[in-house]
């Protein structure tokens, strides 16, 4: 799996993403999926997308169904083409 850039878009690494998250249950995922999980919900905090769509991809305890919906949204998201990656002021 490639690693995740955080300022370029990156459809190859979603695709590579959602491909193993097709294959396996999130429970059984290897180290280096869930890593880059992690990458996608750290880039879609520091940008414009919506807080409870990555709330949700970032909650363990969230249905899986759920979670993958919302890696689908924030995907989508990241990756469109109109998509204005809006960094969010720290706090």
């Amino acid at each position: 799996m490639r690693p995740m850039s955080t300022h370029v878009r990156s459809s190859h690494v979603f695709d590579d993403l959602a491909s193993a998250l097709d294959e396996r249950p999130l429970a059984d995922q290897p180290l280096a999926v869930l890593r880059s999980l992690d990458a996608v919900v750290r880039r879609a905090r520091a940008t414009a997308v919506p807080s409870v769509i990555v709330d949700v991809l970032a909650d363990p305890s969230q249905p899986e169904v759920a979670r993958l919906r919302a890696f689908g949204r924030i995907s989508a998201l990241l990756d469109a083409p109109s998509f204005s990656p809006t960094v969010r002021p720290a706090a």
